[in-house]
């Protein structure tokens, strides 16, 4: 197993263990694991932030918006 694949590993099972024994909010958690596999060099910037260009993701965030009034 290479070491970003450990990496990977040991960032997702800090982040679930994160998820199941705190109160820290969920949104926070994940964007620490991605923050943390794209500041160590595993994945780059253009894979990081691919999924946010989602037309899913941004419609759910126009919702948001329209719900807040």
């Amino acid at each position: 197993m290479s070491l970003a694949a450990l990496f990977t590993l040991c960032v997702l099972v800090a982040a679930f263990c994160a998820l199941a024994l705190t109160s820290i909010a969920v949104d926070a958690v994940l964007v620490g694991a991605l923050i943390a596999l794209l500041l160590s060099g595993v994945i780059d910037a253009q894979s990081a932030f691919a999924g946010f260009a989602n037309p899913g993701v941004i419609t759910v965030a126009a919702l948001y918006v329209v719900v807040a009034g």
